[in-house]
């Protein structure tokens, strides 16, 4: 693995890499969806595959949009709009969700639409918006092999 890519592993959490160069995204809980983009896009450049375990929240969930990764079946998904925060009070970013969105494919966009899409709330009081859980088994496309 190059070494931009190992700095964008160490900046971005829950990502490790195991046996034969195989990187697990384990616990994520998201953070800058552009610095995500950018790890994702290098990983994908450099043909490594991705395990998604255990759970991972808003911007790890970009990973759906790539080839290379999978999910372990007892992974869980969680799902906000990008937002900008303020303290207590919080405004969702379109910029922001956009690149969230585009990142999922069609497969994933419907289940996502079936559970409530990610922009039905522009704002609100605490720190986030209010996430919502898929399990990995709802994207049987994406389950590890």
């Amino acid at each position: 693995m190059g070494a931009r890519a190992n700095a964008a592993i160490g900046a971005t959490a829950g990502l490790a890499i195991g046996a034969a160069g195989t990187v697990y995204l384990v616990n994520a809980s998201g953070g800058s969806v552009e610095q995500y983009a950018q790890t994702f896009d290098r990983l994908h450049n450099e043909d490594k595959k991705v395990v998604i375990k255990g759970d991972c929240a808003s911007s790890c969930t970009m990973m759906l949009g790539y080839s290379n990764m999978c999910l372990d079946e007892g992974a869980s998904l969680r799902f906000h709009p990008g937002y900008n925060s303020f303290g207590v009070f919080w405004v969702v970013n379109p910029a922001a969700n956009q690149l969230m969105l585009a990142h999922y494919p069609p497969e994933a966009r419907r289940v996502i639409d079936a559970h409530g899409n990610l922009t039905n709330q522009v704002w609100g009081w605490g720190a986030y918006p209010p996430l919502f859980t898929i399990k990995a088994i709802e994207f049987p496309s994406h389950l590890c092999a």
